[in-house]
C-alpha cells in the first residue's frame, strides 16, 4: 500500500505526503505540550505523550487492515512514529559508554531487520512499522556521540543533507522506472544522483536562502519574496481549479469518453421483494427488449435506448446488484444471488418470454 502501490509509481510528488504529515504534527504537538504543562505539570505532559503515542499506534495497526491507504497517509495513524521521539526526550536514558554501544547495535539491527523482513506484499505501516521506529528510538536513547557507525563524517553529512535527499530520491526513482532502467547498476546510479542532488540543493538553496521580512510597511511585507512566491503558487492552483484542470491538455478522445458519463437516459427503478431491480427506459406499456445482469448491466442502457423510439417503445432493465447472472451458481459474496437470479428468470418467463435479451 501507499508508496508501494503500482499506481503510486506514476505520481511524481507523492512522497511529499510525509512532509504534510510532519507539518501537521509540528503545528499540533507544541500546542498539546503547552496545554499539558500549563494546566498540569511535566508528569502530565509525559502521560499525555505516552497516551497519544499508544492510541495512535493501536489505531495505526487497526486501520492498516481496514483501510490501508488511509492508514498510510493520515496524521492520526503516523503520529506515534514522531511521538516516540518525544518520549525519548521526556524519558532520557543515562547509561555507560559500553551500554550505549550495545544499544546502538540493537537499534541498527532493528532498522536492518525492517529492511530485510518486509516487502511490498506486507500490510504497512501496521505493527511491522514498530521495527524501524523502535530501532530509531533506541539509537536516540543510546546517544552515542563517539560512534564509529553514526558519528563518522559520511553519516553526518548524509544526515545534514537528508531532507533534500528525500525530496529528490522519489522523482529520480520514478524517472528511472519510467524509462525501464530498473537493473542494479541503475539503482546504484539513482542512489548516487539522490545524494548528489541533495548535496547541491542544501549547498546552493538551503545555505543561500537568507530571508528577513521587512514589516516597516504593508507594501514591503506583501512584496517579500516568499510571500510573492506563495501567492503565485496559490494563483496558479486557483487557475487550474477554475479551468477544471486545464482540459486542453487531454486528447479529445478522452473528453468524448468522459462526456459519455453524462449521457444516460432517464429511467425509474423499483426493487421487488427478491432484491431484483426493475428499471424502465422509455414507454413501459410497450417493452420491446430486456437488459439482464448485475448492477454493471446499466452501462448498456444508453446504446440500447438510442436504438428504439423511447416515446413509443420501452426497454426493461432487470438486475440484481452484486449478483453475476450465472444460474445454479452460489455467489459467495452474496448468498441471495441464486434466489434473485431465479426470480429474474421467472419474471421473464411469465411476462417477457419472447423478447430479445441483452446480457451483461
Amino acid at each position: 500500500m501507499g508508496d508501494f502501490d503500482v499506481s503510486s509509481h506514476k505520481k511524481w510528488l507523492l512522497h511529499t505526503w510525509s512532509l504534510s504529515v510532519e507539518w501537521q504534527f509540528y503545528m499540533f504537538y507544541p500546542i498539546v505540550l503547552f496545554v499539558a504543562y500549563k494546566f498540569g505539570s511535566k508528569i502530565t505532559a509525559q502521560h499525555t505523550v505516552k497516551a497519544l503515542c499508544l492510541l495512535s499506534l493501536f489505531y495505526c495497526v487497526y486501520l492498516s487492515y481496514v483501510a490501508p491507504n488511509s492508514a498510510f497517509y493520515i496524521l492520526p495513524t503516523r503520529a506515534w512514529e514522531m511521538l516516540i521521539g518525544g518520549l525519548a526526550f521526556l524519558y532520557p536514558l543515562s547509561v555507560s559508554t559500553k551500554a550505549k554501544k550495545a544499544l546502538e547495535i540493537l537499534g541498527l539491527t532493528f532498522i536492518i531487520a525492517a529492511y530485510l523482513c518486509t516487502s511490498n506484499s506486507d500490510v504497512w505501516p501496521g505493527y511491522l512499522a514498530l521495527l524501524p521506529v523502535a530501532g530509531a528510538y533506541i539509537l536516540i536513547l543510546a546517544n552515542n556521540n563517539n560512534s564509529y557507525i553514526t558519528g563518522n563524517i559520511v553519516m553526518q553529512h548524509i544526515g545534514t543533507y537528508s531532507y533534500f535527499i528525500y525530496l529528490w530520491y522519489w522523482p529520480i526513482q520514478l524517472a528511472f522506472s519510467y524509462f525501464g532502467l530498473s537493473t542494479m547498476p541503475y539503482l546504484i546510479l539513482g542512489m548516487a544522483l539522490s545524494l548528489i542532488t541533495g548535496y547541491f540543493s542544501y549547498r546552493f538553496i538551503e545555505m543561500k536562502s537568507s530571508f528577513q521580512i521587512d514589516t516597516s510597511s504593508i507594501f514591503k511585507a506583501l512584496t517579500f519574496l516568499p510571500v510573492l512566491l506563495s501567492a503565485t503558487v496559490c494563483l496558479v492552483c486557483l487557475f487550474i481549479y477554475k479551468s477544471d484542470g486545464i482540459p486542453s491538455r487531454l486528447d479529445n478522445r478522452i473528453h468524448i469518453a468522459a462526456n459519455e458519463l453524462q449521457n444516460r437516459p432517464s429511467f425509474s427503478c423499483s426493487t421487488d421483494k427478491n432484491n431484483v431491480e426493475h428499471c424502465t427506459i422509455g414507454k413501459k406499456e410497450n417493452i420491446v427488449a430486456l437488459i439482464l445482469g448485475d448492477s454493471h448491466s446499466k452501462v448498456l442502457t444508453t446504446v440500447i435506448a438510442e436504438s428504439v423510439r423511447t416515446d413509443l417503445e420501452g426497454v426493461l432493465l432487470i438486475s440484481a446488484p452484486a449478483c453475476t447472472f450465472i444460474l445454479n451458481a452460489n455467489i459467495t459474496s452474496n448468498k441471495d444471488c441464486l434466489h434473485s437470479n431465479y426470480a429474474a428468470i421467472e419474471l421473464i418467463n411469465k411476462t417477457h418470454v419472447e423478447l430479445p435479451i441483452f446480457y451483461y
